[in-house]
């Protein structure tokens, strides 16, 4: 007999307001407050630590799955004064049954804050428990947002086309075209965010292709997306090591064949997803390669390399670096700097190297070029035969 799926029946979001009337636990008459968030025995949230306040005010977002079997536990906010010198001492906490949010209502609440019964001051929760069909709403519609390159609210053919390539690169330009035809009822024009989602929604295989054939997935990534991780950057990324219970796949690396042009012979080379959507939407389908010279092309390839690179600044993309040293089995032995003295992967990636990592050749004879990074690089021996591509 198989046992029953133990699926996701919703997702409870906690915001974290405040507190006040916190007791003192430090010499000056003031504590360190910070907020534990413990779910099935594990934490599964830390607050910042706000300083020298016994009124501290978070204002941070917790998402929690909830699955069948745990729809009867409970939440546990510990709070404690965080300590430089010692342990940190625990104030007190409050625990909240989660089948009582289970009517999808706001709840909007000041809880006392008990250690051995005792009240120690009171913490302001806000909690609302989304429908399922409102996590896949949400979900595809950020997905589409991630596409949105002029901010419309809405995608056009060029958009769209991005984003179906981005889940299914197999994917016929006809088919592509069939899709978009069908989704745009009204001719509009563009798609509306509601629009492709239902499209999406509608056709299993392109959705079953972006989440791998795991619905459980689409709930994962909608709750570990934030600000410096949404929706489109986790599967354009396939950033998944962030989301709890998923296990990467191999497949999901993207792998180009190049050929070397010397010996012809052809090699695999790694690149990230977002670089193989580029590559598709300016080379491998016949819209892309009628509208590359075209403003609609230039703007999505504008948006994707900005908004990549704004998220490459964000001091968070540190976490970044360890996978991509491994994905592309990079010698850490040849780096100047030491790894934990970049800020952010911008900084890592543009990082320096030791003198005797790459010695140039022939410095001193004229007729040898070198290549100023480790790169692909086309040659031409004539500047006339360059100015011809």
């Amino acid at each position: 007999m198989t046992a029953p799926v133990d699926n996701y029946v919703g997702l409870l979001v906690v915001d974290l307001v405040e507190a006040r009337d916190l007791p003192s636990m430090d010499i000056g008459g003031k504590s360190d407050p910070y907020v534990d968030v413990i779910f099935g025995g594990h934490k599964v949230y830390k607050t910042e630590v706000i300083r020298s306040t016994l009124s501290p005010k978070w204002d941070e977002i917790h998402k929690q799955l909830v699955k069948r079997s745990e729809g009867k536990w409970e939440l546990t906010f510990e709070v404690y004064d965080w300590d430089k010198m010692s342990h940190n001492d625990f104030i007190g906490s409050v625990k909240v049954g989660i089948s009582d949010l289970f009517d999808h209502q706001v709840h909007d609440l000041w809880l006392p804050v008990h250690k051995k019964e005792k009240a120690r001051g009171e913490i302001h929760l806000r909690f609302r428990m989304l429908r399922p069909e409102e996590v896949e709403r949400k979900f595809w519609e950020a997905f589409a947002q991630h596409f949105d390159v002029n901010g419309t609210g809405n995608l056009d053919r060029a958009e769209f086309m991005t984003l179906l390539s981005s889940i299914a690169s197999t994917m016929s330009d006809d088919a592509i075209a069939e899709m978009y035809e069908l989704a745009d009822a009204d001719k509009s024009g563009h798609l509306s965010y509601e629009e492709v989602w239902r499209t999406i929604d509608s056709n299993r295989d392109v959705a079953d292709k972006l989440l791998q054939g795991d619905r459980n997935l689409l709930w994962q990534v909608y709750a570990a997306s934030d600000e410096f991780n949404n929706v489109g950057s986790l599967i354009m990324q396939k950033n998944l090591s962030t989301i709890p219970d998923h296990q990467e796949k191999k497949e999901n690396m993207r792998v180009i064949l190049v050929q070397e042009r010397a010996s012809g012979r052809l090699e695999e080379e790694k690149i990230p997803h977002y670089i193989e959507v580029s590559l598709r939407l300016m080379y491998r389908s016949k819209a892309g390669q009628n509208a590359v010279s075209g403003d609609g092309a230039k703007k999505i390839l504008k948006h994707l390399t900005v908004s990549q690179g704004k998220k490459y600044d964000d001091p968070k993309s540190k976490k970044e670096i360890p996978g991509f040293i491994a994905f592309h089995q990079l010698n850490v032995d040849e780096m100047l700097d030491p790894l934990d003295s970049f800020k952010n992967f911008n900084e890592f990636f543009y990082r320096k190297l030791k003198p005797s990592a790459r010695p140039i050749s022939s410095p001193e004879d004229p007729r040898v070029a070198v290549s100023p990074a480790d790169c692909r690089i086309n040659v031409f021996p004539l500047i006339d035969e360059a100015t011809r591509i």
